[in-house]
């Protein structure tokens, strides 16, 4: 809201707007109206970049005022759509203006719109073969017959295995949760995806071993 606020506060028109004005119509609404569409990429700090009118109101005067706008707005930092938690470090956004005109001087801002990108579905993360499992000779090496282990774990964008993140819900034997504690730094992982882009995630895995006597 900072940015839409920001861009009808700092919408001027520098100039009388010659008539008539070219309307277009709108096949989705059946109304007329002036529309302007415009996308840029926002950075986290605020500022914008790549600004292009994807849509033109047909008055070069507008589009021009908006685009003047937009770029006062983001020397105020006021597109900062997203947090610290948020994915990457950009968001590219699609603004659109409607504009309402009481003559040829004076234009203002009706409704602005600012549409966020759709990520898309998510992917968990997969497991990539082999994965190195502990080894023993016998069941009193691994100190028990038969081993259970429930665990969970934290896997980077990278589809590695986050340090300090494993933790054992079920554990038969101290030997067994030390050996995999051992081989997991040698796991490797497709990521979790969202959108496109590689996230970080919390998985549950259970293993079951069966040992010679």
């Amino acid at each position: 809201m900072d940015g839409l606020d920001a861009l009808r506060r700092n919408f001027t028109l520098p100039e009388r707007v010659a008539l008539p004005f070219y309307v277009v119509l709108d096949d989705s609404s059946s109304t007329l109206g002036l529309v302007a569409s415009i996308e840029f990429v926002a950075a986290r700090d605020g500022t914008v970049r790549n600004v292009r009118v994807t849509r033109t109101s047909h008055v070069p005067a507008l589009d021009s005022a908006v685009l003047r706008a937009l770029q006062i707005a983001s020397a105020e930092s006021a597109f900062a759509p997203f947090g610290s938690g948020g994915p990457g470090h950009e968001l590219r956004l699609v603004l659109e203006v409607a504009f309402g005109l009481e003559d040829s001087t004076r234009a203002g801002i009706d409704a602005a719109v600012m549409t966020l990108p759709r990520y898309g579905p998510m992917t968990l993360p997969a497991v990539i073969e082999p994965q190195r499992l502990p080894r023993f000779a016998n069941a009193r090496a691994a100190g028990s017959r038969l081993g259970y282990v429930n665990m969970s774990f934290g896997i980077s964008d990278a589809g590695v295995v986050v340090p300090g993140t494993v933790d054992f819900s079920k554990v038969t034997t101290r030997t067994l949760a030390r050996a995999l504690l051992d081989v997991l730094p040698s796991w490797r992982f497709v990521p979790a995806y969202i959108g496109g882009c590689p996230v970080p995630s919390l998985v549950t895995q259970s293993f079951s071993f069966v040992f010679p006597p």
